[in-house]
């Protein structure tokens, strides 16, 4: 697991990669895709339309975001 925002995550094992010299962001990629493709990494994605954008924007200041939210037309 790596994580760019949760600054305690060495402490669960996890790597913390803030995109640094030393970050490898293609390789990255090709390893996330590879595990979703083999089923073994799971991304919870929330959706709102433009319309609830007030909403999607309280949740993502409580703080206990798990996953994406994303605004689609």
């Amino acid at each position: 697991m790596v994580s760019i925002a949760n600054f305690a995550a060495d402490q669960a094992g996890a790597r913390l990669s803030g995109g640094g010299a030393d970050s490898h962001p293609m390789e990255a990629l090709a390893q996330v895709a590879e595990l979703l493709a083999q089923n073994k990494l799971v991304i919870k994605v929330q959706t709102f339309p433009f319309a609830r954008a007030g909403e999607a924007y309280r949740i993502s200041q409580g703080g206990h975001v798990r996953g994406k939210l994303v605004l689609v037309p």
